[in-house]
């Protein structure tokens, strides 16, 4: 796949994954045995590669805190995106979940998707002028009202 098809290594990578899963289903439904199983320790091992991640300076983050002209569905996504930066990095999926009852005492209290690890983080104002321009009222339970009519278990999902 490497050489021959010339696919980067996180693409062959997320193929091995799908393979793992198909052979883990076959072995589930006795379609196959795991004598002929490929993976774990002593055959083929899944090794991610290391990325470097890149964001963004505090040029680009000015650039964006300062544009003008924005539709409101533009807006609306820089805002997402800029809380996320203002709680050093937090997951967008973690951001759109956000409730208002998650913050208290002028901090964020939220868990994790990902790991369904509690945090805690100080609001900053940034964040504080962001939250002051959306819609809420009484009933609000979501940051981003969008989410309001959603079957919470998908939501969580």
């Amino acid at each position: 796949m490497l050489n021959e098809r010339n696919l980067s290594m996180r693409t062959v990578v997320n193929y091995m994954i799908t393979l793992r899963t198909i052979f883990n289903l076959a072995i589930t439904k006795s379609v196959s045995n795991t004598q002929f199983y490929p993976f774990g320790k002593g055959k083929h091992q899944i090794r991610f590669p290391e990325i470097r991640k890149i964001g963004l300076n505090i040029d680009e983050i000015r650039i964006l805190e300062n544009i003008n002209g924005l539709t409101y569905a533009q807006q609306y996504a820089l805002d997402v995106l800029l809380i996320s930066f203002y709680f050093a990095g937090i997951r967008v999926s973690d951001v759109l979940k956000l409730k208002w009852k998650d913050f208290l005492d002028e901090r964020l209290h939220y868990r994790m998707g990902k790991n369904s690890k509690l945090v805690s983080l100080k609001v900053p104002d940034k964040v504080l002028n962001i939250l002051n321009k959306l819609d809420r009222n009484i009933n609000s339970v979501y940051v981003f009202k969008e989410l309001e009519e959603v079957d919470e278990k998908m939501i969580n999902y």
